[in-house]
């Protein structure tokens, strides 16, 4: 399998960056590969706020908290009042989950937000209405949106849903709340966690983080699952369409052409179960923008098939093919590392459009 891999990625070299499909590991075709950055989707059942609110008093105290955020309450309470509320609460949980915005919980932030007339469906016309959150995240008003300000996307939605909740720090600043540590969770400092060790929430996953299956989560492994894209991340791969690291007011207007990705069933209607998908979609196009620079090589996949022993480069003894790992080394050290593949496909894609584009008239 690994030859395989190999036999078309010295194709597409030869070929000028032509399409690569990575045989090894590669999801169903329908499937996006990989995911943005290389990251994984993880849907994570946290309790909601209601759940925990078990006076009903629309707030939290510290002892209403779980036991394994009772260590970040301060940076929960952003208005140091004593008490996490409801929009603190959601805010703190979007920013835990890297800003993500998928799972059935934002599905219905964002059904909330868009359904304008109330009839448990999102149209193109009410799905237009995400440009308006433009203002609200130009927390400068500079009149372009940075990567930060993106990654507040579903902060915004919250802050929209509940207007009469919006307090704490002050816009575009103050604290981060901060995702768990693996040092907080390894309890017994072995330098690994045990099933026992694992958040609640997060128990479910724990398979998936056991990536050698020897029982145990290292730090190795928690850092790579943990290290998934932001929103924003995805959001601004495919809507900075000049390349100037800002977001303008006409390239956020892009963000509708989502609809149709997430319209899966073609009715021109988004149901809750739909919207849930939105971090997905936003993804999907990222990847396709990412691997039509690379002259259509998803350069994750590359080295999730290549690189064996996962240190983050490709050495000759795993791309055995003399030729295609002369192109990728740019620096000729005997290593390919992620950013050299990146930019050698990327050249090899440009000189290929650019031969295409003075054919015609040869």
């Amino acid at each position: 399998m690994k030859k395989i891999a190999q036999l078309f990625l010295t194709s597409a070299i030869l070929c000028g960056g032509a399409a690569l499909t990575v045989a090894q590991d590669a999801p169903p075709p329908h499937m996006p590969p990989g995911g943005f950055g290389g990251g994984r989707q993880m849907q994570m059942q946290m309790p909601s706020f209601a759940e925990l609110d078990k006076n009903k008093d629309q707030k939290l105290s510290k002892s209403e908290m779980p036991e394994m955020m009772a260590n970040f309450f301060d940076r929960l309470d952003e208005n140091k009042d004593g008490f996490v509320d409801e929009t603190e609460w959601n805010n703190a949980m979007n920013r835990f989950r890297g800003g993500a915005g998928g799972g059935p919980r934002f599905g219905e932030a964002l059904m909330k937000f868009l359904d304008a007339n109330a009839d448990q469906s999102v149209s193109v016309e009410e799905f237009a209405n995400l440009e308006s959150l433009f203002d609200n995240l130009d927390q400068d008003k500079s009149g372009d949106l940075s990567l930060e300000e993106l990654n507040r996307f579903f902060q915004a939605v919250n802050q929209h849903n509940n207007p009469q909740a919006q307090h704490g720090n002050p816009p575009g600043g103050g604290q981060r709340f901060q995702p768990m540590q693996f040092a907080d969770l390894d309890k017994n400092k072995d330098g690994k966690l045990a099933r026992n060790e694992f958040p609640e929430p997060m128990a479910q996953a724990f398979d998936r983080f056991d990536e050698n299956k020897d029982g145990f989560v290292d730090e190795a492994e928690w850092k790579k699952f943990m290290q998934r894209p932001r929103l924003g991340e995805a959001l601004a791969k495919f809507l900075d369409t000049d390349h100037d690291a800002k977001i303008s007011r006409a390239e956020f207007a892009q963000i509708k052409s989502l609809f149709a990705r997430l319209d899966k069933d073609k009715n021109g209607a988004l149901v809750s179960e739909e919207l849930n998908q939105f971090n997905q979609a936003a993804t999907e196009v990222a990847n396709e923008v990412a691997n039509q620079a690379t002259g259509g090589v998803d350069v994750n996949q590359l080295f999730a098939n290549l690189d064996k022993n996962k240190d983050g480069k490709i050495t000759p003894d795993e791309l055995t093919s003399e030729k295609s790992f002369h192109a990728l080394d740019l620096n000729k050290d005997g290593e390919i590392t992620k950013e050299e593949a990146t930019a050698a496909l990327k050249k090899q894609a440009e000189l290929k459009a650019k031969m295409q584009s003075k054919s015609p008239q040869q």
